[in-house]
């Protein structure tokens, strides 16, 4: 779980992106991404890291638009704050393959 956790850091760094917080524990990583198409504060993300029953891991993620400042409004354009989640999990298969 460590492992793959600190995988999903990296892919997080790798990004340009800055974690928030991690649980390596319960296998959560929060992030957030900078300015996006649809929010000036970005987006926050979190994955959730599961153990199966055949001892590989599942990673899933979600993302949601913040809102801060003067912006009223976040729009998630083409579903743009879970891309970002999706973005992340791509990475870290592409890191793995390549490790």
């Amino acid at each position: 779980m460590i492992q793959v956790v600190k995988l999903a850091m990296r892919s997080v760094q790798e990004l340009g992106w800055k974690i928030d917080q991690v649980n390596e524990n319960l296998g959560l990583v929060n992030f957030t991404t900078g300015m996006t198409w649809g929010s000036f504060s970005g987006v926050s993300g979190t994955l959730n890291i599961e153990e199966d029953a055949n001892g590989g891991f599942e990673v899933t993620g979600t993302g949601k638009q913040n809102v801060s400042g003067g912006q009223l409004i976040a729009f998630n354009i083409g579903n743009e704050a879970q891309g970002k989640a999706n973005k992340v999990i791509n990475k870290m298969k592409e890191l793995a393959g390549s490790s």
